[in-house]
């Protein structure tokens, strides 16, 4: 099947970060299995001649122009629960254990009570609104795990078919051998300076060890007063590092003992991969799909509370290293296994009588 493909995702100009990475990334792979594919990060960019439109963050209203054009849509989700961006429930140790049938109105609702103004409330609405839209006028949704997907089907109450396609890394990027070298005590924060990172969590829970701690990453344009609550917060000790580039990564996380990612919420936590590849030993936070990656191979933390963050950063320090995670990493969660099965989401639209507009 001779296959050309756009992906875009519209957002990336603005503000670049994961998805861009995972875009283009997948993008990569996919070519290399001989697909014809167009990268595209403007908003209005054309669609005619496509076989199949793949989005990343796309409105209710693009998703419906593609289709209206006649191009099956296959969105990648990146959807996490507004249970966890707005601390409206308990998280377990063992995944995913929230009520089954949560509706949309209930989440709006409980979520509305913890706002402080209107224009908040509003914002909500008509995101998460027209998030479920989209997500409703595809062809084909594309979570990064089993339980995004779930998460998806019991909050936002969507009917539209799914195929998980994990997330990855690029071993001969990502890779340091199997053997962890000697490191100092060094924990390493990879990401985007932005509140639900969390890096001001970080830096607090860490304020009295003796780590050296050092964060990488690009300030979030919406978010320059955390960058510089977050500088003012730290001690002379914390080195903040510009963001660099994927194939100068490598030698941050191959020189941290510990790769720690406390945010308030991680679909997958690519970073956490990356990491887990050339060897550091992986703390995450407990909200969100990353136990479906990491399992017990590595150390969960509460991210609102400094002692959980600290103490899951202390027992990974002390711990030995162990390959498992590495090696699960290197041959479950690559972009070359992405590639494959975006390629099989892309055939099974294609191979589905196209649906009536929802």
């Amino acid at each position: 099947m001779s296959l050309r493909v756009l992906m875009w995702t519209p957002a990336a100009q603005e503000i670049p970060g994961g998805h861009k990475v995972q875009m283009e990334r997948t993008a990569s792979a996919v070519r290399s299995l001989g697909v014809d594919v167009v990268e595209a990060i403007d908003e209005e960019p054309p669609i005619e001649g496509f076989s199949v439109v793949h989005g990343y963050g796309l409105s209710a209203q693009q998703v419906r122009r593609s289709r209206e054009g006649g191009t099956p849509v296959c969105l990648s989700t990146i959807y996490c629960s507004r249970r966890w961006s707005l601390g409206l429930d308990q998280r377990v140790g063992g995944g995913v254990q929230l009520g089954r049938r949560i509706r949309l109105a209930a989440v709006l609702g409980r979520s509305a009570m913890r706002l402080r103004h209107v224009e908040k409330m509003e914002d909500l609405l008509v995101s998460t609104t027209d998030r479920r839209s989209a997500f409703e006028c595809a062809d084909l949704l594309m979570p990064n795990s089993a339980l995004e997907g779930e998460m998806i089907r019991s909050e936002l109450d969507v009917t539209t078919p799914m195929h998980v396609v994990p997330n990855g890394v690029d071993p001969t990027v990502f890779d340091h051998g199997a053997a962890a070298p000697e490191r100092d005590a060094t924990v390493l924060y990879v990401g985007r300076f932005e509140p639900h990172k969390n890096q001001l969590g970080l830096i607090r829970a860490l304020a009295r060890r003796p780590y050296r701690l050092v964060l990488v990453g690009a300030r979030h344009p919406h978010h320059q007063r955390y960058y510089t609550r977050c500088r003012a917060t730290a001690s002379s000790g914390v080195e903040f590092v510009d963001p660099v580039s994927q194939c100068d990564l490598p030698a941050f996380y191959g020189s941290a003992a510990v790769h720690a990612l406390p945010s308030w919420y991680e679909t997958t936590g690519l970073v956490s991969l990356e990491a887990a590849a050339c060897g550091a030993k992986v703390v995450s936070t407990d909200r969100g799909y990353a136990r479906e990656y990491l399992g017990d191979d590595a150390w969960y933390c509460d991210p609102a509370d400094r002692r959980s963050i600290a103490s899951a950063v202390d027992q990974a320090m002390e711990a030995p290293f162990e390959s498992a995670l590495r090696d699960r990493v290197m041959t479950q969660f690559t972009w070359e296994q992405a590639g494959k099965a975006t390629v099989q989401a892309y055939e099974r639209v294609l191979s589905r009588r196209p649906a009536a507009p929802r």
